[in-house]
């Protein structure tokens, strides 16, 4: 049941009656009732198979809870990695098809639950919680295919609470549902459509063509999720829960450091607190330290997915990450000659250096193909024509698209801006006079529903990181 779907919006609506409707004391069974028949759209297997995790990683939470054993660690370790690593490399060792028992989000509840086993092990979990409390964190159905990867503590806190229903928490929701659909299906869909174009025939695309589509990728992909997040978190505070934000405006950071600071967040700081500070972090010396850094990124790479361009990807990001800490004093010295533009240009090349490590991540069809796509970036052969932007409407985007997208990106570049300022914009929408307040949901609403990308005969695409 994809989120862009009338399915899910009916769905979504459904539940939420229910769930206020029902007494205070009954919302958990409920709640944890929607996430089951939320997950068994996308199949029976998945199910058995998250049942069978969540039984094997809550009691062995529960056992490390008692007894610090670093045996019974390991092996519960091991056990909820096996699913993760068979289902998604069994294809790799067996030549067989197994996608159709690879349970949706996998990656994703996965890290909840070691989560879960190893801040027992820590003793950070203070209280035990029951199964059923367990349950429904792990599946909670607005985050378990995509995130966020909240921490055990934070939800299931939130779970024992007795949710009363909030109008401001509620509106604060739907605000960023609302958010997340103008995000998903007026821009990532629309760019989306650019990007696949070009990149299922690439070699007619050489220069500025290829540049821009390297562009509308990284701008794809930051809507794309950004966009999943905006709606998992509202429906999420709509229920009454808080979710960890997993975006803070990545595009405007001036370091590849900043950037995994602002970027997919909950994997960031589960990566560095589960990978990294075990490895050692930065204690044990300097030589140590970009060892840890390119093993954490490397696992962030083999997270994603199986093909080699994720690895390389993840690669990237960990040798900028090291030659941006060998380089610190001499970029400094080049900041200070530039003065006031010092933040335009580390924005500026911290962008370029995403941008380029994108292309890699998203040619899945190999590592040959990605650096004949870096090579096209700099033919220009065709002269002038590249200039042209007739290349747009042969790839499927009307003149109109293109002026609908560019007001939608301004709005959204706007808003970034005033959020990066920390401003709180949702909070001054929430507390504008009413008819103002009004007529700022409907703008929203009537914009999907006249500019968003659905209707018959299109299939509504799923979210990027749905496959991870």
């Amino acid at each position: 049941m994809q989120f862009v779907s009338f399915k899910f919006i009916v769905f979504a609506i459904f539940v939420l009656c229910c769930y206020y409707v029902c007494p205070v004391n009954r919302r958990k069974i409920v709640l944890f009732t929607a996430n089951m028949v939320f997950y068994y759209t996308y199949g029976i297997k998945g199910i058995a198979i998250l049942s069978i995790m969540i039984i094997i990683s809550y009691f062995s939470g529960n056992i490390l809870h008692k007894k610090k054993n670093r045996a019974i660690l390991f092996s519960a370790l091991i056990m909820i990695l096996i699913p993760l690593l068979v289902l998604n490399y069994g294809e790799v060792f067996t030549g067989r098809d197994i996608s159709l028992i690879h349970p949706v989000g996998l990656s994703f509840f996965t890290f909840k639950m070691i989560s879960y086993i190893i801040e027992n092990y820590k003793g950070s979990l203070k209280v035990q919680y029951t199964l059923l409390d367990y349950a429904v964190y792990v599946s909670f159905f607005p985050t378990i295919t995509s995130g966020p990867i909240d921490r055990p503590e934070r939800i299931l806190k939130q779970i024992q609470t007795r949710h009363k229903f909030d109008e401001d928490s509620f509106l604060q929701g739907f605000l960023y549902v609302l958010w997340g659909y103008f995000q998903k299906m007026i821009l990532a869909d629309r760019l989306a459509i650019i990007v696949n174009a070009v990149y299922a025939d690439s070699i007619q695309y050489a220069g500025v063509p290829m540049i821009l589509t390297s562009i509308f990728y990284t701008l794809q992909i930051y809507f794309d999720f950004a966009g999943y997040t905006y709606i998992a978190l509202g429906i999420a505070r709509m229920l009454g829960y808080t979710c960890q934000i997993n975006f803070r405006q990545p595009y405007f950071s001036t370091s590849i450091k900043e950037f995994w600071q602002r970027w997919h967040i909950s994997l960031s700081t589960w990566l560095r607190d589960y990978i990294y500070i075990p490895l050692g972090g930065n204690r044990k010396g300097t030589y140590r330290k970009y060892v840890n850094i390119l093993i954490t990124f490397l696992v962030s790479g083999f997270w994603h997915g199986v093909g080699l361009n994720y690895v390389i990807w993840g690669l990237i990001h960990g040798v900028y990450q090291i030659v941006g800490a060998c380089t610190e004093s001499w970029r400094n010295s080049i900041g200070q000659i530039l003065g006031k533009f010092r933040r335009y240009g580390q924005v500026a090349v911290t962008f370029l250096l995403v941008n380029i490590a994108w292309v890699f991540f998203r040619s899945t069809d190999g590592l040959i193909a990605a650096i004949n796509r870096l090579y096209l970036m700099f033919n220009f052969t065709q002269g002038n024509e590249q200039l042209r932007l007739t290349w747009l409407v042969d790839c499927g985007v009307t003149k109109t698209e293109m002026f609908v997208m560019l007001i939608a990106f301004l709005i959204v570049f706007v808003v970034d801006v005033c959020i990066y300022r920390e401003k709180d914009i949702c909070r001054w929408i929430l507390s504008c006079w009413f008819p103002i307040r009004i007529m700022i949901f409907y703008i929203l609403i009537f914009a999907v529903l006249l500019f968003g990308i659905y209707g018959p005969g299109y299939d509504a695409g799923s979210f990027i990181y749905f496959q991870f």
